[in-house]
C-alpha cells in the first residue's frame, strides 16, 4: 500500500521546493530484506527563465533517522528534467524499512536555487521490490 503526500517546504540554502512524501508499506519481515530495488518515473520543472533546481529523490534510513540522497539531477533555464531512476539497494538495506510498520519513505522533490522560485514535482510511477 502506498501513502502518499504533497509538502510545500523550504529546505535550507534554496529558495524553495515542492515535494511529495511516498510511504510504502512492505509486508515482509525487514530481518530477511537483502535488497531493495527502487524504482520512480516523473520529473521535476521550474517556470522561470535562468532559474536552477534540482530533481531530487531521496530514501529514509530508519538507522541513522537521516534521507539518504538516491539521485539529484540539475537543470536549468526552465527546462523539464524527466527521469527514469532505479536504484538497488544492498546494503543493510533493512534499515531503510521501519520496524513495526514496515514502511519505506521515499521523498520527491524539486528544489530551486535562485529567483524565482516556481518549480513543481511529478510522479509517474513509483515501487518498492524487496529480495
Amino acid at each position: 500500500s502506498v501513502n502518499w503526500r504533497n509538502l510545500d517546504t523550504t529546505p535550507p540554502l534554496s529558495y524553495g521546493a515542492d515535494t511529495e512524501l511516498f510511504q510504502i508499506k512492505i509486508y515482509q519481515d525487514r530481518t530477511s530484506v537483502t535488497n531493495l530495488s527502487v524504482v520512480w518515473i516523473g520529473h521535476g520543472i521550474t517556470g522561470g527563465s535562468g532559474s536552477t533546481y534540482h530533481t531530487r529523490l531521496d530514501i529514509w534510513n530508519y538507522q541513522t533517522g537521516a534521507w539518504v540522497n538516491l539521485v539529484d539531477r540539475i537543470s536549468t533555464n526552465g527546462s523539464q528534467v524527466m527521469t527514469r531512476y532505479q536504484s538497488n539497494i544492498t546494503t543493510n538495506a533493512p534499515y531503510y524499512i521501519q520496524s513495526g510498520s514496515g514502511n519505506v519513505s521515499i521523498m520527491a522533490s524539486a528544489v530551486s536555487n535562485s529567483i524565482p522560485a516556481d518549480m513543481g514535482i511529478f510522479t509517474d510511477f513509483i515501487s518498492v521490490t524487496v529480495h
